[in-house]
């Protein structure tokens, strides 16, 4: 069996909220890589001013890491720590929405 061997790497933010944690990346990472947002579970976010997605660590993001290195792109992280009570306050702001809330194709996300 052949290894498929990398060929550009992306660094990403990992944000631990002390209760959880997610891999954030821009939509228009998704699609240059052709991976669609609608891979993802209903336990990750998307956030529309910024049009990042907020994949969550436990099925998401691993997820995610493995369509990437399909692709040949090695996924690093950086890992920051935010607040729990700033995440909710993003939440209950409605910055953040889950992705069954949104409407891809009103978003433009593939």
């Amino acid at each position: 069996m052949q290894t498929l061997q990398h060929t550009k790497e992306i660094t990403l933010p990992f944000l631990d909220t002390q209760n959880h944690g997610y891999l954030k990346i821009s939509k228009y990472d998704l699609q240059g890589m052709g991976i669609s947002a609608k891979e993802f579970s209903k336990y990750s976010y998307y956030e529309r001013e910024t049009g990042c997605f907020y994949l969550e660590e436990d099925c998401d993001m691993p997820k995610f890491i493995k369509l990437a290195k399909n692709k040949g792109c090695k996924v690093l992280t950086d890992l920051r720590h935010i607040e729990y009570c700033d995440w909710e306050t993003a939440i209950n702001n409605y910055e953040l929405m889950y992705l069954d809330e949104i409407n891809f194709e009103k978003e433009l996300i593939q």
